[in-house]
Protein backbone atom coordinates (compact mmCIF):
# COMPACT_ATOMS: atom_id res chain seq x y z
CA UNK A 1 0.00 0.00 0.00
CA UNK A 2 3.17 2.07 0.45
CA UNK A 3 1.95 3.79 3.50
CA UNK A 4 5.25 2.49 5.73
CA UNK A 5 6.96 4.15 8.13
CA UNK A 6 10.11 2.94 8.12
CA UNK A 7 12.68 3.84 11.05
CA UNK A 8 16.73 2.36 10.99
CA UNK A 9 18.24 -0.21 12.61
CA UNK A 10 21.10 1.99 13.49
CA UNK A 11 21.86 5.52 12.89
CA UNK A 12 25.69 7.03 11.85
CA UNK A 13 26.64 3.70 10.34
CA UNK A 14 30.50 4.93 9.07
CA UNK A 15 31.16 1.48 7.83
CA UNK A 16 30.03 -2.65 7.31
CA UNK A 17 32.20 -5.77 6.65
CA UNK A 18 31.32 -9.27 6.17
CA UNK A 19 33.01 -12.32 6.36
CA UNK A 20 31.96 -15.97 5.81
CA UNK A 21 33.13 -19.27 7.56
CA UNK A 22 33.53 -22.31 5.80
CA UNK A 23 33.52 -26.21 6.72
CA UNK A 24 35.59 -27.00 3.54
CA UNK A 25 35.61 -30.85 4.76
CA UNK A 26 32.82 -30.97 6.54
CA UNK A 27 33.78 -32.29 9.91
CA UNK A 28 32.36 -29.96 11.79
CA UNK A 29 35.36 -27.33 12.22
CA UNK A 30 35.58 -24.07 10.61
CA UNK A 31 38.58 -23.83 8.04
CA UNK A 32 38.07 -21.54 5.87
CA UNK A 33 37.58 -17.54 6.05
CA UNK A 34 36.86 -15.45 3.40
CA UNK A 35 34.63 -12.24 2.92
CA UNK A 36 34.54 -12.44 -0.84
CA UNK A 37 31.61 -14.77 -2.61
CA UNK A 38 32.39 -14.22 -6.06
CA UNK A 39 33.98 -17.08 -7.68
CA UNK A 40 32.80 -19.79 -5.26
CA UNK A 41 30.29 -22.58 -6.60
CA UNK A 42 26.72 -23.71 -4.88
CA UNK A 43 29.00 -26.11 -3.29
CA UNK A 44 31.15 -24.02 -1.75
CA UNK A 45 28.56 -21.13 -0.66
CA UNK A 46 26.63 -24.66 0.91
CA UNK A 47 29.63 -25.03 3.07
CA UNK A 48 29.09 -21.61 4.73
CA UNK A 49 28.54 -22.45 8.44
CA UNK A 50 28.61 -19.11 9.78
CA UNK A 51 28.24 -15.25 8.67
CA UNK A 52 29.97 -12.22 10.70
CA UNK A 53 28.69 -9.23 10.31
CA UNK A 54 30.82 -5.85 11.53
CA UNK A 55 29.80 -2.50 12.07
CA UNK A 56 31.17 0.28 13.11
CA UNK A 57 28.90 2.92 14.59
CA UNK A 58 29.17 5.63 16.82
CA UNK A 59 27.00 5.55 20.27
CA UNK A 60 25.16 9.04 21.29
CA UNK A 61 25.06 11.95 20.13
CA UNK A 62 28.34 14.63 20.02
CA UNK A 63 30.16 15.11 23.09
CA UNK A 64 32.32 18.18 23.17
CA UNK A 65 33.76 17.34 26.25
CA UNK A 66 34.87 13.38 25.21
CA UNK A 67 37.59 12.61 23.14
CA UNK A 68 37.38 8.74 21.79
CA UNK A 69 41.36 7.48 22.11
CA UNK A 70 40.22 3.56 20.96
CA UNK A 71 42.04 3.35 17.89
CA UNK A 72 44.39 0.64 15.95
CA UNK A 73 47.37 2.13 16.30
CA UNK A 74 49.42 -0.60 13.74
CA UNK A 75 46.73 0.72 11.08
CA UNK A 76 46.64 4.56 11.44
CA UNK A 77 46.76 7.20 14.67
CA UNK A 78 42.73 7.81 13.46
CA UNK A 79 41.98 4.12 12.31
CA UNK A 80 39.65 1.78 13.61
CA UNK A 81 39.57 -2.13 12.62
CA UNK A 82 36.45 -3.11 10.99
CA UNK A 83 36.38 -6.83 10.74
CA UNK A 84 38.43 -9.45 11.90
CA UNK A 85 41.71 -8.53 10.37
CA UNK A 86 42.79 -6.06 8.09
CA UNK A 87 42.88 -8.65 5.40
CA UNK A 88 39.13 -9.83 6.23
CA UNK A 89 37.63 -6.46 7.07
CA UNK A 90 39.36 -2.96 6.58
CA UNK A 91 41.28 -0.36 9.31
CA UNK A 92 38.52 2.54 8.48
CA UNK A 93 39.73 6.39 8.93
CA UNK A 94 38.36 8.35 10.85
CA UNK A 95 40.12 11.52 10.26
CA UNK A 96 37.45 12.16 7.11
CA UNK A 97 34.31 12.89 9.52
CA UNK A 98 34.17 15.91 11.30
CA UNK A 99 34.26 16.19 14.58
CA UNK A 100 34.78 12.17 15.05
CA UNK A 101 36.98 12.42 18.03
CA UNK A 102 33.45 13.45 20.09
CA UNK A 103 31.98 10.64 19.42
CA UNK A 104 31.86 6.85 21.26
CA UNK A 105 32.54 4.92 18.29
CA UNK A 106 31.60 1.30 18.84
CA UNK A 107 32.19 -1.84 16.23
CA UNK A 108 29.06 -4.48 16.69
CA UNK A 109 29.97 -7.69 15.71
CA UNK A 110 26.33 -10.12 14.53
CA UNK A 111 26.90 -13.44 14.42
CA UNK A 112 24.84 -15.59 12.36
CA UNK A 113 25.35 -19.16 12.12
CA UNK A 114 23.65 -20.65 9.03
CA UNK A 115 21.20 -23.33 8.50
CA UNK A 116 19.99 -25.07 6.00
CA UNK A 117 21.99 -23.18 3.00
CA UNK A 118 21.44 -24.75 -0.30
Amino acid sequence: DGNYNFLPLLDCVADMQVDYQRDTDNDGVIDNTTDDLAGLTAAQIRQIKEVRVYILAHEGQRNTSYTFTNFTPAACPTCIRVGRTAVLGQDFNLLAIANFQNYRWKVYTIVVKTNNVG
